[in-house]
């Protein structure tokens, strides 16, 4: 499985964005699971894709996806969708 994060609004004034998966079980607290290279803002444009791969055997109940910014952005957005298409 991977999640795959689709920017839905153009980035603007910051220098880069580096994504990173995180999960928890229960109450407990966040780590990192998966993560992908920073990308430039000139890449962060309107149907640009971002792909982290799920390891297998990862043990959280719950996910989340976390955004570091390089830079003071003044614009975008992107959502994050768990993708289970296994090819068949």
């Amino acid at each position: 499985m991977h999640v795959r994060v689709f920017v839905k609004e153009d980035f603007a004034g910051g220098t880069s964005m580096a994504f990173k998966l995180q999960g928890k079980k229960g109450n407990g607290g966040y780590a990192d699971i998966a993560s992908a290279a920073a990308v430039t803002t000139a890449n962060l444009k309107k149907g640009a894709e971002v792909v982290m791969e799920i390891p297998e055997g990862t043990d959280a109940d719950t996910l989340k996806v976390v955004g570091t910014a390089s830079g003071s952005f003044t614009g975008g957005k992107a959502e994050a969708w768990i993708d289970t298409n296994l090819g068949l």
